[in-house]
């Protein structure tokens, strides 16, 4: 499980706020942690060369496991809500309400956009099909 916390802003469900904070468990097909270093090196005439790290990036790549229509309609609403650099809450290991400490400030840059896989199951008119869903979130 991977537990999100975010503020509900933009396709709202019928059952969620505007504005209210919601926080969530989802079930994680990939989770992937990437560091980027942002650094420069420069040399000196007598060959030796020097490294300044000006800051570590931290990245997770997150997909979901499959998900039915009433988690997809909930996963929709927080990638809507967290696309315009809002700030959000992820704790890529742990489950809602069980581990506060563990939550990491997180962003999603802008343009911020988010990957929906749709797998069409036949012969209900799309009630049972599944989603799954592929975003990166930086840490803060």
């Amino acid at each position: 499980m991977t537990a999100i916390r975010y503020v509900a802003s933009r396709t709202i469900r019928s059952d969620h706020s505007a504005g209210t904070q919601y926080e969530v468990d989802v079930l994680t097909r990939d989770l992937d942690r990437q560091v980027k270093p942002q650094a420069h090196a420069s040399q000196a005439m007598d060959g030796t060369t020097e490294g300044v790290l000006e800051k570590m990036h931290v990245y997770w790549h997150v997909t979901t496991a499959p998900l039915t229509g009433a988690w997809a309609q909930l996963l929709q609403e927080f990638l809507d809500s967290t696309v315009n650099s809002e700030t959000w809450e992820l704790d890529p290991y742990g489950s809602a309400g069980d581990s506060p400490g563990d939550m990491r400030a997180v962003v999603r840059e802008a343009p911020a956009g988010y990957r929906e896989r749709r797998r069409v199951r036949k012969g209900d008119g799309g009630g049972s099909d599944y989603f799954a869903f592929t975003f990166v979130a930086r840490e803060l």
